[in-house]
């Protein structure tokens, strides 16, 4: 029986998406966390200065 949706394994550029242990452990994920950490960081800077 066939289905609608087929699985497709993408075995190239794993260290970009994560392979087989998902999208979280790529490198994109690691970069996008980073760049919310200094976003987050810069922000509560930011806030503190004006508070005090």
């Amino acid at each position: 029986m066939n289905g609608i949706f087929a699985a497709s394994f993408q075995t190239h550029l794993s260290w970009l998406t994560g392979g087989d242990f998902g999208p979280e452990a790529g490198l994109l994920d690691t970069g996008m966390s980073v760049l919310g950490f200094m976003v987050l960081y810069a922000w509560r800077r930011k806030r503190q200065r004006r508070a005090t």
